[in-house]
């Protein structure tokens, strides 16, 4: 019971960081700003005095970069601020007046958490060479590689109609190298180590189109 305890406060704490009031954390929104839909008015309107406005700025992915159309692109017009609860940082990206990424830095967000706050699966991502240089460190699993044990810093990202989700994870406390940090089973691929110090939601309207037509 006393492990349980811990364990519920950061379910109930990463709802409230990650969602707003008692909604169900979505992919493709944070705090009701939906990707696609939501305006800078609409931000401003809702938190006030922002630490930076700027436009012509770049945007760059947590990861994967060639998967958007962001490269050499700096018409994203972003905004910026450092006084929202339970953040240490939140930049939101809006192209065309429209909101089409949110990038947040949790000040403390359990890993393990994730899957349950957003109700649904992340996979590990795991480059080919990472893979072929130490198969050995590697499983598959239903055509998904797996880490038999975690690095100390990794990324995980959900894909669904609208979004991609990508979470960067430092995973460098003593409880989490030896993988069983608040009791995460690093056999289960839905409880992953450690602490979450990046969230980027991207709507898929960025996504690159380049190359598609070789395959035509």
């Amino acid at each position: 019971m006393k492990k349980l305890l811990p364990i519920t406060f950061l379910f109930v704490l990463s709802l409230s960081v990650l969602g707003q009031n008692n909604d169900k954390a979505q992919t493709d929104r944070w705090r009701g700003l939906i990707l696609d839909e939501a305006t800078p008015e609409q931000v401003l309107e809702k938190f006030k005095n922002p630490k930076a406005d700027k436009s012509n700025q770049p945007f760059r992915p947590l990861k994967y970069n060639e998967w958007f159309a962001v490269k050499n692109n700096k018409n994203f017009r972003f905004i910026h601020y450092q006084n929202i609860e339970g953040f240490k940082d939140v930049k939101l990206f809006f192209l065309q007046n429209k909101l089409v990424a949110i990038q947040l830095e949790p000040e403390k967000l359990a890993a393990a958490l994730l899957t349950q706050t957003y109700g649904v699966n992340f996979e590990v991502l795991v480059s080919g060479f990472e893979q072929a240089a130490n198969s050995q460190d590697y499983e598959r699993d239903k055509g998904k590689v797996y880490p038999k044990s975690f690095p100390t810093v990794y990324e995980v990202m959900n894909k669904s109609d609208k979004s991609y989700l990508f979470a960067g994870i430092a995973n460098n406390s003593f409880g989490t190298i030896l993988g069983k940090s608040m009791g995460v089973d690093i056999d289960d691929s839905n409880s992953l180590p450690g602490k979450v110090y990046m969230i980027q939601l991207i709507s898929r309207k960025l996504e690159s189109s380049s190359g598609t037509n070789l395959l035509k």
